[in-house]
């Protein structure tokens, strides 16, 4: 079995660029601006982006303690996950619209250095089988999550889930893509 851990690195490399290139690519104005998401502003689809990266952390550890008990014991709680859907969602819309009003351009890339550092961490802390432990997850959450996901899953998780909202954004690097 490889260890999947330098490719993932690779493609955590890849759209820490591709996020910087963005920021740097939107003037105030296009921040503002609607996104081809009739909902949101070009600054509220990075925040949501964004968001994505910050669950990597929380979810890892979720994994670690769920993957130690017995094969199927997370089923139960991803159900309740499931349920739990319309909270997620409300959290998932209004987090970025806030965070883009209140934190705006200029936070979006320390708080993504950050989260970038600390889900690196966790590549490097994994070894061998450990990639392929995991645990059930809420299917109604997001389209790229899947019944059952590994570890390794879910570190290519937010690198996915960017490459899907970048053509949301009317402005900057992605317009062109």
């Amino acid at each position: 079995m490889t260890d999947p851990g330098a490719s993932i690195h690779e493609d955590l490399e890849r759209s820490r660029a591709r996020f910087h290139a963005l920021l740097e690519s939107l003037s105030a104005e296009e921040w503002d601006a609607p996104s081809r998401n009739p909902a949101w502003t070009n600054g509220q689809v990075i925040y949501h982006i964004l968001f994505a990266f910050m669950l990597v952390p929380s979810l890892f550890w979720m994994i670690k303690f769920w993957s130690r008990l017995p094969w199927g014991a997370s089923r139960a709680f991803a159900a309740v996950l499931d349920f739990s859907t319309p909270l997620f969602n409300w959290v998932n819309a209004l987090g970025p619209r806030g965070q883009a009003r209140v934190l705006g351009r200029k936070r979006a890339e320390p708080i993504f250095e950050r989260v970038h550092r600390s889900t690196l961490r966790k590549v490097d802390s994994l070894h061998g089988s450990e990639w392929q432990r995991g645990m059930h997850y809420p299917t109604r959450w997001d389209p790229s999550f899947g019944d059952f996901m590994t570890f390794e899953d879910l570190l290519r998780y937010p690198s996915k889930h960017m490459e899907r909202h970048l053509r949301q954004l009317s402005a900057g690097s992605a317009e062109d893509e």
